[in-house]
């Protein structure tokens, strides 16, 4: 399957969960996060890609971080994606809107990296095709088709980063694992692999230019480093989610 194919493909998948989900707020009454809900563009049409932690990225994407004691505190979420969401929202001027583009750009992103990482790795185009249907069709797929979730930035830079690990290229992988990183929690868990890749690459004894996967430690190291100075603990973000948010 070419590229364009695929995201014509994608394109198609989001116009028809756009109107089913339409369909189902419409005939279930499901309200927008936020109580009332949070007004935006469109939101007749695309309220059902507003739920949840929505609200959470909104009020950062809008006014930042904010921490008090004991209570549930958007430092659970990491910065990733409310930060990209902010910057393409100068341009959309709606920040709903605007996490909607971000989450459908890097959906396009991940599925293809998808048939770029099985290109790589000699499969056939039937196999990649059943490969990226799979995907695209698995029931959390949903995340990848415009709703406001941090989901879709993750999976493309994760698999990005694998894809630039396999092609040798360790600073490029090193750059989209600090994304993944910064993205989600789960982010350590690319960082590992990148890590592992190069040690079982080298036998254990990596060069000086695969030190270049190290980068991915920047995205969790920044936050790290935003906590500390902003509020005074680094691990802020965990101790948050034990309060009940979750990212």
């Amino acid at each position: 399957m070419s590229h364009r194919r695929l995201l014509t493909a994608y394109g198609g998948a989001i116009a028809a969960m756009v109107a089913l989900s339409a369909l189902v707020v419409r005939v279930a009454g499901v309200r927008a996060q936020g109580d009332p809900g949070i007004a935006f563009a469109g939101d007749g049409l695309l309220d059902g890609l507003v739920r949840y932690d929505s609200g959470w990225y909104y009020g950062i994407a809008k006014g930042g971080y904010a921490w008090s004691p004991g209570i549930q505190s958007n430092v659970a979420f990491f910065p990733a994606y409310p930060l990209a969401v902010r910057v393409v929202s100068w341009a959309t001027s709606d920040i709903m809107v605007a996490g909607m583009i971000v989450t459908a750009v890097c959906g396009a992103l991940f599925l293809v990296g998808c048939d770029v990482w099985c290109r790589d790795r000699g499969l056939d185009q039937r196999a990649r095709v059943a490969a990226i249907a799979v995907v695209m069709t698995w029931p959390y797929a949903w995340y990848l088709y415009g709703v406001v979730y941090s989901d879709a930035l993750f999976l493309a830079a994760a698999v990005w980063a694998m894809v630039a690990i396999g092609r040798d290229r360790a600073v490029w992988a090193g750059l989209a694992g600090a994304v993944a990183s910064a993205a989600r929690p789960t982010g350590v868990a690319v960082i590992a692999a990148l890590i592992i890749t190069v040690l079982e690459r080298r036998r254990r004894t990596p060069r000086p230019r695969d030190l270049g996967v190290l980068l991915s430690f920047g995205g969790l190291g920044g936050f790290m480093a935003y906590l500390q100075v902003r509020f005074g603990r680094p691990l802020l973000f965990s101790e948050a989610q034990r309060n009940g948010a979750r990212d």
